[in-house]
């Protein structure tokens, strides 16, 4: 999927799926990012894999048929990444998981917003009946604009995140959408069990 989304202050964001010609330019996005807020899963140090080991990953999610990782551009820069995993085994093959992230200085402008909507586009494209994902629970914009996507609290792990020493909770959150069931049982077919 590509496509262009008008954003709040008239700035288009340019969503396509990234290539294994992009690696260099994810990897100094993911450390940029990283380094800008706790709210995600790694640091100022990125991924911490090299160049040659995410152009292999980004080439693989090409061959993925449902779900996959996105990116997108404002004026040429890449302003965020987010990602649909849907599951490969017959008994999930219904359910998905979200991430994403947004480079600072594009927050508050709807790029949040327009990955939502794409997402959500992409799941039900996927046949899937559930989408889930985990926030830390101090990220109340996040959690807000999870909510107003129709995303409801189903739990907590306690203590999930430590960063510099303080532990953070993860509120996990689902969104349950209406799937189409024939294309979802012709993908259970093609799953292993």
């Amino acid at each position: 999927m590509e496509k262009s989304v008008v954003l709040r202050d008239g700035s288009v964001l340019q969503i396509f799926r990234p290539r294994g010609e992009n690696a260099a330019e994810i990897l100094e996005y993911l450390k940029t990012i990283g380094g800008e807020t706790h709210f995600l899963l790694m640091d100022e140090n990125g991924l911490g894999i090299s160049e040659e080991e995410e152009r292999l990953i980004l080439e693989e999610n090409l061959k993925q048929e449902r779900g996959g990782v996105y990116s997108g551009r404002i004026n040429g820069e890449l302003a965020c990444i987010f990602s649909l995993g849907c599951y490969p085994r017959r008994r999930l093959a219904h359910t998905g998981e979200i991430a994403l992230s947004v480079r600072r200085k594009y927050w508050h402008i709807g790029v949040g917003s327009a990955i939502m909507e794409t997402l959500i586009e992409l799941a039900k494209e996927a046949s899937l009946k559930n989408v889930e994902l985990g926030v830390y629970a101090d990220n109340e914009r996040a959690i807000a604009l999870y909510k107003r996507f129709g995303f409801e609290e189903i739990g907590r792990h306690r203590g999930r995140f430590c960063v510099d020493g303080e532990y953070y909770d993860e509120i996990l959150m689902d969104l349950h959408i209406e799937a189409d069931e024939a294309k979802l049982r012709e993908i259970r077919k093609a799953c292993p069990r």
